[in-house]
C-alpha cells in the first residue's frame, strides 16, 4: 500500500464534496473488458493488470468499498470509449499499464497480477520514482475518485456505495439513463 507519500483513504474521505465526477460519460455497466480492448489498445490481460493496480491503490476493507466494488475498471473503460477522449489520453493509460508490466517482469520475474501485495507495492513504488510513472499513478487515482463519486447512471459507484461511504447526499433530480449529459 502506498503509505509514504500520502494516505489515500483520508484524501478520498476528505474529497467527498468533489461530486463533479458525476458529469463524466459512460457506456453500459455490464460491458466486459475484452469489449474495450481496441479502445485503448489493451488486451484482456492488460485490462486485468490495470484492475489489479486499481485494487492495490484502493483495496476493499471492512465497511469500505474497493476499486472492484466501485466498478472502477468498467468506469475507466467507459470514459476511454467516449469520442471526446484523445488518442493521447488512451495511449497514456496504455503506456502506463505496459510500464507496470515491464517493471513487474524486471523486478519480480512475474506478471503484476501474480504478485503478492508487498511485491505489487515495490513495483508501484519503483514506478512512482519516474515523473511519467508518478503522473500515471495520479491519473489512475483520479479515475478511482471519479468512480467513487460519480452518479451510478455513469457507470461507477453502483447503488451509490461510494456516496454512502463518504456520507454524501446526492442531488435531485438524478439524471435518468436517457438524459445523461453526453446524450443531450
Amino acid at each position: 500500500m502506498l503509505k509514504k507519500s500520502f494516505n489515500r483513504r483520508l484524501f478520498l474521505q476528505g474529497s467527498g464534496g468533489l461530486a463533479v465526477a458525476g458529469l463524466l460519460p459512460t457506456v453500459p455497466l455490464n460491458a466486459a473488458p475484452s469489449h474495450f480492448s481496441d479502445v485503448a489498445g489493451l488486451s484482456a490481460g492488460q485490462w486485468q493488470t490495470l484492475a489489479a493496480v486499481q485494487e492495490h491503490l484502493f483495496p476493499a476493507q471492512p465497511d469500505t468499498p474497493g476499486a472492484d466494488d466501485l466498478n472502477a475498471l468498467v468506469y475507466l473503460q467507459n470514459v476511454l470509449s467516449q469520442p471526446e477522449q484523445t488518442p493521447e489520453d488512451r495511449n497514456f493509460i496504455r503506456d502506463g499499464v505496459l510500464q507496470v508490466a515491464d517493471i513487474s517482469r524486471q523486478q519480480q520475474q512475474k506478471a503484476f497480477t501474480e504478485l503478492n501485495e508487498s511485491q505489487r507495492e515495490q513495483v508501484l513504488r519503483h514506478m512512482e520514482q519516474d515523473k511519467t510513472g508518478a503522473q500515471w499513478l495520479r491519473t489512475v487515482l483520479n479515475y478511482l475518485m471519479e468512480a467513487l463519486l460519480t452518479d451510478p447512471v455513469y457507470g461507477g459507484n453502483p447503488r451509490g456505495i461510494g456516496w454512502t461511504w463518504v456520507g454524501h447526499e446526492h442531488g435531485f433530480p438524478r439524471p435518468p439513463t436517457d438524459k445523461r449529459y453526453f446524450l443531450l
